[in-house]
């Protein structure tokens, strides 16, 4: 709080700065954004509100509540929001909530150096932690060093607190050190149907946009809308699908949009039992997705586009090359069999093979 004083004060005596952090405070304050953590609040509230009925929330917590509000809720809510990656989507969030790196945490920021010592630790981590996140080549000594500094200021956090517990230690092993440590778990666990529904409420949001664009006709295009919500429902995955293909397929009729629905129910039925594809037919499309997953390939559903079938990977950074750059690996063929394998480097050169 200090630190933030002296940085809001320093800003608003700059003109310049001044300016810049009005537009910011402005977007951050807009409208859609304002009812969104609105929303969240009061469900977060009721969290709270279970939490004291079970006795495992007191006034004491409000601190570690407000920071959990902030450094979580807020950050997850808006990463899963716009993130395209909705795959193990519960799974990862649970690993990120149980992880053992919450207990050493949770263990490291149980003490604080005296203020003054903080007051100097804050923006010299600050800085380091920026320099470490800046993108570096591997072999970045500069890069090395940072990442080692932080090794051993968070070493050195790990031990001070370390040293506290075990000299005090039944000032710590308490019910309200206990409540402290469990409630940031336990509204993290009950904030994930929140953190679901807000992704898929977005993912809708976001497909919708593409509609309006490609539909122009107001009676078909609340048609395809209202279709989707009933078909896919939560499946957000085959829903982008959907937007990709009517977007490629132009649809005039509703006939075209019930066609875009029954090609998706076919194609996930193909999906969910793979045919076996003849050698002198080509390669089966799933087996090829799956022929450079170990190199760390992942590639997107095989589908129709403007010419032909194929699926991309994201791409990936070469490990060993005189240049730092990037491949992508990508799959051609027809509807029921790859008949070509190919790639593009990070220049857009294309080698078919």
């Amino acid at each position: 709080l200090v630190w933030l004083t002296v940085f809001i004060v320093a800003t608003l005596l700059r003109p310049e700065l001044r300016n810049s952090a009005y537009a910011v405070f402005r977007a951050a304050f807009q409208p859609l954004l304002v009812r969104i953590v609105l929303v969240m609040a009061l469900y977060i509230a009721g969290c709270v509100a279970i939490l004291i009925h079970h006795r495992l929330w007191t006034l004491g917590n409000l601190k570690t509540t407000i920071l959990w509000f902030f450094t979580f809720a807020v950050v997850a809510t808006f990463q899963r929001g716009t993130s395209n990656k909705s795959e193990n989507f519960i799974g990862d969030t649970l690993r990120e909530t149980l992880a053992v790196t919450v207990i050493v945490e949770f263990l490291a920021g149980a003490y604080s150096f005296s203020l003054p010592v903080e007051l100097i630790l804050v923006p010299v981590m600050s800085l380091v932690g920026i320099m470490a996140a800046i993108p570096s080549k591997p072999d970045d000594t500069a890069a090395k060093i940072w990442d080692r500094i932080l090794v051993v200021a968070g070493l050195g956090y790990l031990s001070y607190s370390l040293y506290q517990v075990i000299g005090h230690f039944w000032n710590f092993a308490t019910i309200d050190t206990a409540r402290e440590f469990l409630h940031p778990i336990a509204l993290s666990l009950m904030f994930m149907p929140f953190l679901y529904l807000f992704h898929v409420y977005s993912t809708y949001e976001d497909v919708f946009v593409g509609i309006n664009w490609k539909i122009e006709n107001r009676r078909l295009n609340r048609y395809a809308k209202r279709r989707a919500l009933l078909h896919f429902r939560t499946d957000t995955n085959f829903l982008k699908r959907w937007r990709r293909m009517v977007v490629t397929s132009d649809p005039e009729t509703r006939a075209d949009i019930d066609a875009t629905f029954a090609a998706l129910k076919r194609r996930k039925a193909v999906e969910a039992n793979p045919p076996a594809i003849p050698p002198s037919r080509g390669w089966s499309p799933f087996a090829a997705k799956r022929f450079l997953a170990p190199e760390g390939f992942k590639m997107d559903d095989y589908h129709a586009g403007y010419d032909g079938w194929l699926s991309c990977s994201a791409p990936v950074k070469l490990k060993r090359s005189i240049f730092d750059g990037t491949i992508t690996y990508r799959i051609y063929g027809d509807e029921e069999a790859a008949t070509r394998l190919g790639g593009v480097d990070k220049f857009s050169r294309a080698f078919p093979h």
